[in-house]
């Protein structure tokens, strides 16, 4: 009978112990898997279009006449532009390269006053009426924000017409384009941009006055533009 009741009080003893030994007892817990890589905020890939406006801020046009005599003269041009571009990016990490074309209507309008020989004081006046570049692109991408260079080859239709009689020639230049931008996406396919470029035109020979006048003239102009684009993105990134 003392046998039972130590049997029965080792038993409690035992049960009574149990949860506390166990609650002593770690159980290795696994480590929590890594966080997916997220997802880039805004993705620069693909092609795009859209529409500009700017103008010409400080532009120089050059005349030299060689018949009759020798007479070189420049002087300002400025005016405004519109058109609109077509391009493509590709992005790699942060770095974005691409492609645009663009064409544009403009104002630019630069005139003067040539001392020629024989002539005497004769107004010059050089109209272009528009311009078109294609140009490679490449930037830097901080997240929906894009820095970029870009330069190519571009081209300018230039009408110059003198005040003696009334004549005119036109020519197409063909020269080169360099600039820089800031861009930023507002969605994943629009986005605004402010561009600066440098255009550099070739001389092209200029016949005025039934061939009283020739020479040879030239062009250079600085451009502002704000543009806005519309992206067929390739990418899944987003807002």
């Amino acid at each position: 009978m003392r046998s039972l009741k130590f049997a029965a009080v080792a038993a409690g003893v035992i049960g009574l112990a149990t949860p506390a030994f166990a609650a002593d007892i770690s159980v290795p817990v696994a480590p929590a898997p890594a966080p997916a890589p997220a997802p880039l905020f805004y993705d620069w890939t693909g092609f795009y279009v859209g529409v500009h406006a700017g103008g010409d801020i400080g532009g120089e046009y050059e005349a030299d006449i060689t018949t009759p005599g020798n007479v070189d003269d420049q002087f300002d041009s400025d005016g405004f532009l519109g058109g609109g571009q077509i391009g493509f990016n590709y992005q790699m990490n942060q770095f974005v390269i691409g492609a645009e074309a663009d064409f544009s209507f403009t104002g630019i309008d630069g005139d003067g006053t040539i001392d020629i020989p024989g002539l005497g004081d004769t107004a010059v006046d050089a109209e272009t009426d528009w311009i078109s570049t294609i140009r490679a692109r490449l930037g830097y991408a901080f997240d929906n924000f894009l820095v970029y260079g870009t330069g190519g080859i571009a081209f300018a239709n230039v009408e110059v017409s003198e005040g003696l009689t009334g004549s005119d020639d036109d020519n197409t230049h063909i020269g080169y384009a360099l600039g820089a931008g800031i861009e930023a996406g507002l969605t994943q396919n629009v986005s605004l941009r402010a561009e600066y470029l440098y255009l550099d035109f070739e001389e092209e020979d200029i016949s005025l006055a039934g061939g009283a006048v020739t020479g040879d003239a030239s062009a250079d102009n600085h451009i502002l533009r704000a543009a806005i684009n519309y992206r067929f993105n390739f990418g899944g990134g987003g807002f």
